[in-house]
């Protein structure tokens, strides 16, 4: 069941959640892409690139309850190179 918008009584539904996007679309930075996209071997090619790494949680950090080979070294690898790590998922499972 949708909640509702706190500035009315209109449910805030993916309807909503998309008029509200348009609305404030202009006050919102531009979007820009590079020219060509290349193709890496792993984050190691990409550490001294970006100060700040967003990882999946659920298929690239982890499946069901067990770790990703290799994901806890690599978010060790990048905390050590004073990296910002955040780990976003929309997974339903819990107990996680």
């Amino acid at each position: 069941m949708p909640s509702s918008d706190a500035r009315g009584s209109e449910p805030v539904d993916a309807a909503w959640v998309c008029r509200r996007y348009e609305e404030i679309r202009p006050r919102l930075p531009a979007a820009s892409f590079p020219a060509q996209t290349r193709m890496v071997d792993d984050l190691s090619d990409l550490i001294a690139e970006f100060d700040v790494f967003v990882l999946d949680g659920y298929g690239v950090l982890n499946v069901g309850t067990e770790a990703v080979p290799g994901g806890v070294e690599w978010m060790a690898a990048l905390r050590a190179a004073g990296k910002r790590l955040i780990v976003l998922t929309n997974t339903s499972e819990r107990g996680l």
